[in-house]
């Protein structure tokens, strides 16, 4: 029942803001449900499960009509057409699969959803404000799948499993998601409150003990990521860092039980091919056969989630036509069921959000301006080098808050630019 009434909470306000305050409310409230599913709101009272579309449609419409936005769909970056060029490869490899053209085009649809709500970002988030209220947004997801593995403790087995959580069902799903928020949580250790700096680190020490719980090596990989891309973000703040860290994985260490332990920190036998175990070596076996199958359909690939269908037959001793594993790595993931079509964009994507951001940085040290972006934007860069350094160990291709921090980075850029444009005049000028 706790459950269920926060969701009327979060459903009530969300749709109240959305309508009488900014349509950008709406936006929160859909990202929110990325990760807060209605399935685990709705266990003893059921809820319409359509809400996150009907959310979606009024924030797009009331935005069209709003007042508080004078200039509309005013802003089409690069990267708004690169991912649409992404949702038109799916949809011509969904066209060329074999065996699960239905599942592709499925996954080719929630792509479609992720351009539409790429787009809206860039068009509605327009402040800093809102920016951090799209943090706060992340934060509330973290709290919530935190939660989660709290709520559902010794129930799960060995590992837990987000029963009911749909896009972050699957344990190694749902490490990958918390390390990508990690760096959102993070930020607010450096609050000059001191009572949010504690709910911080209670929280991000609740992050790390859940990726623990759910024994996924490549997000206690990213973990590792975290620490040092933290460490060399923030090299004013490193002692401070140091210690929070310290404080946060001896809790966890402290926690954690003996197999949990074992397995993790057994990752580095992961390399060698004698000690390598039977989930590390079927990784290298999947991660060879995407290569060969990227080989054989380079332009297309074999259909957006189709991978299985080869695995099956093929590394695992099953039926044709019965879907295996999945290719455990989102490289290969791309490469193999997208082909060409799906990966250049893809890669373009993060190479342009890599370079876009570190440019913003370098011109916000140059000139000295606009402080106030410079850890938002070391936040996003952060997220996304650890979160990709998690799924290279698994598929993730189809995860929308990966494109929530490119839309954001171009944000900031948009918020930047006239500051910058003034100060190379200012400098003219004296």
């Amino acid at each position: 029942m706790i459950k269920f009434l926060f969701g009327i909470v979060l459903f009530v306000s969300g749709f109240y803001r959305t309508i009488f305050v900014d349509p950008v409310w709406g936006l929160y409230l859909f990202a929110a449900l990325t990760h807060i599913r209605i399935g685990q709101l709705a266990e003893e009272i059921s809820l319409p499960m359509n809400i996150p579309m009907a959310i979606a449609l009024l924030s797009l419409v009331l935005y069209a009509v709003s007042s508080n936005y004078e200039k509309k769909f005013n802003r089409w970056p690069l990267e708004v057409w690169l991912l649409g060029l992404m949702v038109v490869g799916m949809a011509i490899s969904s066209h060329f699969a074999h065996y699960n053209p239905a599942l592709s085009w499925d996954k080719t649809f929630d792509y479609f959803k992720y351009w539409v709500f790429f787009v809206l970002i860039i068009q509605m988030v327009d402040s800093l404000e809102k920016i951090e209220w799209f943090h706060r947004t992340l934060i509330l997801s973290v709290a919530w799948l935190v939660y989660r593995c709290y709520d559902l403790r010794g129930t799960t087995g060995f590992r837990f499993e987000n029963f009911g959580g749909d896009v972050v069902a699957d344990a190694n799903h749902f490490s990958a998601a918390l390390v990508l928020l990690f760096p959102f949580v993070f930020k607010k250790t450096l609050s000059s409150d001191k009572r949010i700096v504690f709910c911080a680190i209670i929280l991000c020490f609740g992050i790390v003990m859940s990726v623990v719980i759910a024994v996924s090596r490549g997000a206690f990989l990213g973990c590792i990521a975290l620490i040092i891309l933290i460490i060399l973000n923030f090299k004013q703040l490193r002692r401070k860092v140091l210690v929070v860290t310290v404080i946060v994985f001896a809790t966890v260490l402290f926690f954690a039980n003996a197999d949990q332990k074992e397995r993790l920190f057994g990752v580095s036998e992961a390399t060698k091919e004698e000690t390598r175990d039977e989930s590390a070596q079927g990784r290298v076996n999947f991660w060879k056969l995407s290569w060969e199958l990227f080989q054989k359909h380079s332009l297309t690939g074999v259909g957006i989630g189709n991978f299985g269908y080869y695995s099956g037959p093929t590394l695992e001793g099953l039926k044709e036509g019965e879907p295996g594993h999945v290719a455990h790595s989102i490289w290969f993931e791309t490469l193999a069921e997208g082909g060409l079509l799906v990966s250049i964009p893809f890669f373009s994507l993060l190479i342009r959000f890599f370079m876009k951001t570190g440019k913003l940085l370098r011109q916000i040290r140059q000139f000295a301006v606009g402080k106030e972006h410079e850890n938002y934007i070391r936040v996003l860069r952060i997220a996304m080098g650890a979160f990709l350094i998690s799924a290279t160990f698994i598929n993730r291709l189809i995860y929308e808050p990966i494109y929530w921090c490119i839309a954001l980075g171009i944000v900031h850029e948009y918020l930047l630019k006239d500051l910058f444009r003034n100060h190379q005049v200012n400098e003219r000028v004296s």
